[in-house]
């Protein structure tokens, strides 16, 4: 039976940390971003149904007849409804753009927290010696 080497861990290089927290912060943002994109555009769809609804809204004025009233040209809505109606007929920009910024996000702040992680690791293995691993050989 071979005897297992002992190797120690005295220092984490903190750009690794940096790569590894951007790349797992970016890995875990894609079920989220994938849900949050979706569901913002079923959001903007129905945005998109109730300005067009409030296009024509009857009035009945008893005696003097009955009106249709825009209320969107009334509130001026009228860019509102146009930016719904482009964002509802390209989800794949709407998820996409989700997606990356939730990606971007996650991976800085999983950067971020790779390189505080590699830092205080390294200061706490300066005065410890760092971690003892055993290490043996599988055939």
């Amino acid at each position: 039976m071979n005897k297992p080497m002992r190797y120690r861990i005295r220092r984490l290089e903190v750009l690794a940390g940096a790569r590894f927290g951007c790349a797992a912060g970016a890995l875990l943002a894609l079920p989220g971003g994938l849900l949050t994109g979706g569901l913002l555009c079923l959001i903007v769809s129905g945005v998109r149904r109730l300005l067009e609804g409030w296009q024509h809204v009857p009035l009945d004025m008893g005696v003097l007849g009955q009106f249709s009233l825009d209320v969107v040209t009334l509130l001026h809505l009228n860019e509102w409804l146009a930016g719904a109606r482009f964002f509802d007929q390209s989800p794949g920009l709407v998820i996409g753009g989700v997606l990356l910024a939730a990606m971007l996000f996650l991976g800085s702040l999983g950067s971020f927290l790779g390189v505080a992680g590699a830092l205080l690791y390294n200061s706490i293995a300066a005065f410890s010696g760092g971690l003892m691993v055993d290490v043996e050989s599988v055939e």
